[in-house]
This record gives C-alpha cells, structure tokens and sequence, in this order.
C-alpha cells in the first residue's frame, strides 16, 4: 500500500491531536514528545504534526509519499531517470520512505 504523507509543524500539539483525533475517528498511531501520526487507511494518509513554537501559525513541514518496499522506491527512481532522460525531469532529488525505514535518493 503507498500514501500521501503530510507533515505539519503545528503551534498546539495537543489540540491539533484532538482535532484530528475527532475528524478521523481515530488516535495517533505513533505518539512521542512533540510528535504525533495518523496513519489513515481511506483515504490513504499519513499525517504527521510536528510540535512547533506557540508563536507561529501552522506549516507544511514536509510532504512525501510512503511505500510498502524498496523495490517501489527503486522503480520510480528508474522512471524518474527515463523521465529526465527524455527531458522532462523532474525539479529535485525526493528522500523516499518505505514504510521499513527512510531511504535517502542522493
């Protein structure tokens, strides 16, 4: 299974997980100090909230897709090199996370 993941850097942890707590009908999958994660199955999602500084309004802290193994991560960076190949590369080398670990691509 492969999903969008959206991280955010929120200002109050504890109220953002209550929030998203009620719009999902679920808890965190994942919770340690100043993190959070919802792992969502419909539709496919996992959101992360980041605790930020209580000053600062919420922010996109990253955005990635997840996969279930590294051979996915090996053919969309083959299909990326095709792609860029025939001069429509894409703008940046992704960081890609299979849902085993994180996979660094450069």
């Amino acid at each position: 299974m492969s999903r969008v993941q959206l991280a955010l850097r929120v200002a109050d942890l504890e109220g953002s997980i209550a929030f998203y707590s009620k719009l999902f009908g679920a808890e965190p999958a994942k919770r340690r100090p100043g993190y959070a994660n919802f792992a969502i199955t419909e539709p496919p999602l996992k959101l992360v909230l980041i605790e930020g500084t209580a000053d600062e309004p919420t922010r996109m802290d990253h955005l990635g897709v997840e996969v279930a193994t590294t051979d996915e991560v090996t053919a969309a960076t083959r299909h990326r090199l095709l792609l860029r190949r025939a001069g429509q590369g894409v703008g940046h080398r992704p960081r890609c996370r299979t849902l085993g670990g994180l996979h660094g691509q450069g």
